[in-house]
């Protein structure tokens, strides 16, 4: 019953992630390479992992799985509508462009980067839930975020100056809430 669950969240997850605007977005900018490939290689282990071939499995009790099969689509949920708050904003990381406005509504008002939040959580569900030890990927996976995070609040701050300073005293918190 989990795979199935996961199989559509990823499915829908990928479908706003990649949606036909934020492709044209995409092609029409820089792209970098490396965030790109590890992009299509968390996407093909995912698939391998759906397939139940996953060789590093582990032996949770079975509501282990259920609960972080929770966690994995609140987390897709979060990061999917944090994503279409930014509407022509939005682009993954790998081409990164200077936003057309600031957007400091809805989740954004509660954390400064809800959509890499809501994907790093809904990873970390989605190992667990597969009973994976490929859950160790989230941390590699937080460091390229925290990376992405400081790069593109560099370029907000040069954009924005004393706007972007106003929203960092309103939303201290980068990524995860009373703790970055």
């Amino acid at each position: 019953m989990i795979r199935p669950i996961l199989t559509v969240a990823i499915l829908i997850f990928y479908g706003i992630r990649w949606r036909p605007s934020v492709l044209k977005r995409i092609f029409e900018n820089k792209v970098s390479i490396y965030l790109f490939v590890g992009e299509i290689l968390m996407l093909i282990i995912a698939i391998f992992q759906l397939t139940d071939n996953d060789p590093f499995k582990f032996d949770p009790p079975l509501f282990m799985n259920y609960i972080s099969l929770a966690v994995a689509l609140m987390g897709a949920v979060f990061a999917s509508i944090a994503r279409l708050a930014l509407r022509e904003n939005y682009v993954p990381a790998m081409a990164a462009f200077p936003p057309k406005k600031m957007v400091t509504t809805g989740l954004y008002r509660i954390i400064r980067h809800p959509a890499y939040f809501g994907t790093l959580i809904a990873l970390i569900g989605f190992e667990l839930a597969l009973s994976s030890y490929l859950v160790i990927i989230a941390l590699a996976f937080a460091v390229i975020i925290i990376a992405q995070i400081i790069k593109e609040e560099k370029m907000l701050s040069e954009l924005y100056g004393a706007e972007w300073q106003d929203y960092v005293r309103q939303v201290p918190y980068k990524l995860i809430l009373f703790i970055y």
